[in-house]
């Protein structure tokens, strides 16, 4: 409790101390900026601890969180000082509705997500044992890039600012990692309320006077983005009571769920349909076949179920940092000429500097929050600027919004890297470039039932928005354009595809083209080229679905009505544009997937899909609250109360998923061992006591048995302390850093160093990687059993025990001291 409230003061405190800085740099917007200020002002903290810390000038202690506190206060109190305090008390006089409502929202979030996660705060299974590893691995480290937990002598090399947030906040309040962990998931689920709120009312906002009238329905935002989910809980549901099903239950067939071929959902109901793990099933609802008909599992979450499922991953932290890079977005389209100058003829940017290097330094904190995120924000953060620059020209060409977004959004890429220039020093990955996508191709029913609740709104405003304009113009462009964008992305594909066949050797001498042929389950090229036209020829409802989306986006977008003079009906207009920007880039993140998807250590587009489609839904999520408001605000047509009923209908299906998920999750809202947010009280009991012990020792480098990743038991006390182990998660290290070249030695290694006889070998292996402490428990005994792959005679303890003197013991584990190499 006292963790929370500490949590809950210092967030909100830091909203208000840099909330002046953004009154002024957010002057274009109606909320200047007070309900991104916590998200904000815990990014520049942030940013401020980590760079000054890897730049050599703090270390990771409290002392550099203080004084990098103070630098923060210290300039916020200069601004004040320059621009005076009476427009900011004014405003807050004006303002105080937006100001409760904001507070009220957060306070709400945080304090039921908070409930949710002490109802079930176990940090064990999937991703979780990683991310707690990592905040308790900046949490003990003395310097800037922190210790890689699972790889002693290395950094972590991986997109980690998020952790780095979470532990700064659980350094400064005294916080154990296991709190923190748990506390993290709930202040991002706030954040991003209040962000996606932030984004919705400040576009619904410029459409009246009446400000306030907005506070209400802009609380959609943080619903379609948080709460409302896709549709297989409804599905799922009517799966359950064995609807479409016909025959006997061991003879049962559905062409329905045969169509619909959603994991799980082929098989009959089976009496089980709400197991522990049901609700998973709902992040797997895009199902890919190579050419030998094997089904290959996608990854299609959306941010209900990431919360559900609580791992503390980068593309679940970075989600309070889309909506803020949104609002300066917003801010940077409704920008006039008058506040900016052109910086050179050389650099045709026409934005003032200071404003630009916020915008890049932003969206430069992406690529270490979610690297993946990026490029996303950096182009929709061009294609804002150069729409912007259009609006302001008379006589316009389109090679002029061509120029101005690839200048832009080089410039911004540019300068925001070389602001976070010191992590790319130590970054690997395991990204190997763009391969074609010639096979897989997302069936239009999977499609829709992962963003229907999206798109049905969506689809809804844009046609009614559409038939209110003069179509003449609209069609033209809007054609031209979706018509550029696919052929593009089909051509390109294509020379992929050609290059493989012209080109076939590696670099290292491998052949490509095998390579290419073996991921796809193909024999010839040919073949697989005739299989992935067939393929995109019969099944092209997503295809159809994202070209209409598009022709009516780019339409609406350069469509423009000659009356237009007065400020109210610009203003509109900017907030639909804005709005109708959303709808295109996430048109444009899922439609690069079915064409092109980006070389990893899976060999298929799992993870494309899986963060292409997450930015889609972050995106889809405003423009559908968006669109949903001003249907029930605008809409006078006859068949209004129909279109009201289909948006009930899309709604009420999407909010299967989460009343029965939580309630699944939180064993029906009941906890026999009482709240908590300490996962450390579910870790075994054995482990617990050492942890205990460890955390009161120095720090050192732990000798424990690594294992497969996903496992939870190898490499624990490492994660659960913060101190590095020899290899954690093999897999995931290999991931991290591009290859295998540092994680295979050290595997043999640990297996000589538990396995062998000899003293002297065991020895050599401890000095070599500096070990502190070596843990000696049920976990070792089992990895490394008799008859184990590479271990026929078991782990040997004798010559640790004749050497080495234990200094924690219970009856599970032991966990000896290693001296220094001189006192052997």
């Amino acid at each position: 409790m006292l963790d929370f409230i500490a949590w809950y003061v210092l967030v909100t405190a830091l909203g208000w101390i840099v909330f002046p800085l953004l009154f002024h740099t957010l002057s274009d917007i109606p909320g200047r900026g007070f309900t991104f200020s916590k998200i904000f002002g815990l990014l520049l903290w942030g940013y401020l601890y980590w760079i000054l810390g890897r730049l050599g000038f703090t270390a990771n202690n409290l002392a550099g969180l203080v004084f990098t506190l103070l630098m923060v206060i210290g300039s916020c109190l200069l601004i004040l000082r320059k621009n005076g305090i009476s427009d900011l008390r004014d405003w807050i006089r004006s303002s105080w509705r937006l100001i409760i409502t904001t507070e009220l929202l957060f306070l709400v979030a945080f304090v039921g997500w908070a409930l949710i996660r002490s109802l079930n705060p176990e940090i064990m299974g999937t991703e979780k044992p990683m991310e707690l590893a990592f905040i308790n691995a900046i949490l003990h480290s003395d310097t800037m890039p922190p210790n890689d937990p699972w790889l002693s002598g290395y950094a972590i090399s991986y997109y980690y600012f998020g952790y780095v947030l979470v532990a700064m906040l659980a350094k400064f309040a005294g916080t154990l990692g296991s709190i923190a962990f748990n506390l993290g998931v709930s202040l991002t689920f706030a954040l991003a309320a209040v962000g996606s709120f932030g984004v919705l009312y400040n576009l619904l906002a410029l459409r009246t006077s009446q400000k306030n009238s907005q506070l209400l329905p802009a609380l959609l935002g943080p619903f379609f983005t948080l709460f409302l989910s896709n549709w297989e809980g409804f599905l799922h549901y009517l799966h359950s009571k064995g609807l479409f099903w016909r025959g006997l239950p061991d003879q049962a067939s559905s062409p329905f769920w045969n169509w619909l071929d959603i994991q799980n959902l082929v098989n009959p109901p089976n009496g089980d349909s709400f197991g522990h793990w049901w609700w998973w099933r709902a992040s797997r609802v895009i199902q890919d076949y190579d050419f030998s008909g094997y089904g290959k599992e996608v990854i299609s979450e959306f941010p209900l179920f990431s919360f559900l499922l609580s791992d503390l991953h980068p593309h679940v932290l970075s989600i309070p940092y889309v909506f803020l890079i949104l609002g300066f977005g917003l801010a940077l389209y409704l920008r006039p000429k008058g506040k900016s100058f052109r910086w050179s003829t050389l650099v045709p940017i026409e934005i003032s500097p200071l404003f630009f290097l916020m915008l890049a330094w932003l969206a430069g904190g992406m690529a270490f929050l979610n690297t993946w995120n990026f490029p996303m924000y950096v182009g929709i953060l061009a294609g804002v600027y150069a729409l912007r620059n259009q609006r302001e020209r008379i006589n316009w060409q389109t090679a002029d919004i061509v120029k101005d977004f690839l200048f832009f959004g080089a410039t911004l890429g540019l300068t925001g890297g070389l602001m976070y220039l010191p992590w790319y020093f130590g970054f690997a990955s395991q990204a190997g470039g763009l391969i074609p996508n010639v096979l897989y191709i997302t069936k239009g029913n999977q499609f829709w039932v992962m963003f229907g609740p999206l798109l049905v709104p969506i689809f809804a405003w844009l046609i009614t928005a559409w038939k209110r304009s003069e179509p003449a113009g609209n069609k033209v462009a809007g054609l031209a354009l979706t018509g550029l964008l696919v052929l593009g992305l089909l051509l390109l594909m294509l020379l992929m595809v050609g290059l493989l066949v012209w080109f076939p050797l590696r670099a290292d001498g491998a052949e490509l083209l095998p390579l290419f042929l073996g991921s796809v389950g193909g024999l010839e090229i040919n073949q697989v080229l005739i299989e992935g036209l067939r393929r995109r020829v019969m099944i092209p409802g997503t295809l159809i679905t994202l070209i209409a989306l598009s022709i009516l986006g780019w339409g609406l977008i350069f469509y423009k009505k000659t009356e237009e003079k007065n400020k109210i009906h610009l203003l509109q207009k900017s907030a639909n544009n804005f709005v109708l920007v959303l709808i295109i880039a996430g048109m444009a993140l899922v439609l690069f997937p079915e064409f092109i998807f980006l070389k990893d250590l899976f060999g298929y587009r799992i993870n494309t899909i899986f963060k292409f489609y997450y930015q889609a839904w972050l995106l889809w999520s405003i423009a559908a609250a968006y669109g949903t408001v001003r249907l029930i605000q605008s809409l006078r047509t006859p068949w209004r109360y129909l279109i009201y009923s289909g948006l009930v209908l899309s709604m009420l299906m999407g909010l299967f998923y989460p009343v029965l998920g939580l309630q699944t999750k939180t064993n029906n809202f009941t906890r026999e061992a009482g709240l908590s947010l300490d996962g450390a009280h579910l870790y075994p009991a054995s482990d617990y006591e050492a942890v205990e012990w460890l955390r009161n020792e120095p720090s050192g480098v732990i000798a424990e048995a690594a294992g497969e990743s996903y496992s939870t038991a190898h490499s624990r006390l490492a994660t659960y302390t913060g101190n590095t182990t020899i290899l954690g998660w093999d897999f995931h290290e290999v991931q991290w850093r591009g290859n295998a070249e540092v994680v295979n030695p050290r595997k043999e290694d640990l297996i000589t160093l538990y396995c062998t006889h000899q003293w002297e070998a065991a020895k050599n292996l401890l000095e070599k990687y500096n070990v502190l402490y070596l843990a000696i428990g049920d976990v070792e005994y089992t990895k490394y059993a008799v008859g184990s792959e590479n271990c026929p005679n078991g782990l040997n303890a004798d010559k640790f025990i004749m050497h080495l003197q234990p200094v924690f013991q219970n009856e599970r584990l032991t966990i000896f001291e290693v001296p220094p190499a001189s006192s052997y």
